[in-house]
């Protein structure tokens, strides 16, 4: 997986474990979470995620891939709209919190280590913002400041999602970021050089 957004298409082939094909010793599985976030953060770099399964020799699915394969269903069943039809993060660079996927009229922010301030920081963008709201509840909008080139969203002090919590922002056409987000204080940025605080 590539540390920033390439200028192509491109795929990553990945393992539940350590084995390509079937593998009765290997039991070195990966965590859900780190799968799903995986699969997270090639979407938001304009990639395809390929999730290879080693079946046993008689077909069968280890209990260990179904495990892991229910748990992104589980995820996908609330949050696939924010990884169907979506394209790489408007952002040339990542905050520390997450990554950011988008389609036309939506960012989508997707959070893996939620804000213990109830202050999420989003950089801001050049588009009209409608409304906010977590993918999980579509009906409650949240509060939100605009200015200085970063979004600031007021969220609820408990992670909606312990693997990641998607936050959408309801925008008039394509996301598309404003330059201004570079002048601000409080966000932290990652590139393939690493972690600049900005």
């Amino acid at each position: 997986v590539p540390a920033a957004p390439v200028a192509r298409q491109w795929e990553t082939c990945q393992t539940m474990n350590n084995s390509w094909g079937y593998n009765s010793s290997d039991l070195g599985y990966k965590t859900p979470k780190t799968l799903i976030q995986q699969l997270v953060t090639v979407v938001s770099r304009d990639g395809n995620y390929l999730l290879n399964i080693g079946p046993k020799g008689d077909g069968t699915v280890p209990t260990q891939s179904v495990d892991i394969l229910n748990s992104f269903g589980n995820w996908m069943n609330i949050y696939n709209e924010s990884i169907y039809g979506t394209t790489r993060s408007p952002y040339p660079t990542e905050p520390r919190w997450g990554v950011c996927t988008k389609k036309a009229g939506r960012l989508y922010a997707h959070v893996f280590a939620w804000p213990a301030n109830g202050r999420l920081l989003i950089p801001s963008l050049t588009n009209t913002i409608n409304k906010i709201y977590l993918l999980n509840d579509t009906t409650t909008t949240l509060g939100y400041a605009d200015s200085n080139g970063c979004i600031t969203i007021s969220v609820p002090a408990t992670a909606p999602d312990l693997i990641n919590s998607p936050v959408v922002i309801d925008v008039s056409g394509v996301p598309s970021a404003s330059s201004e987000y570079i002048k601000v204080t409080g966000i932290t940025v990652s590139s393939s050089s690493g972690s600049t605080a900005v």
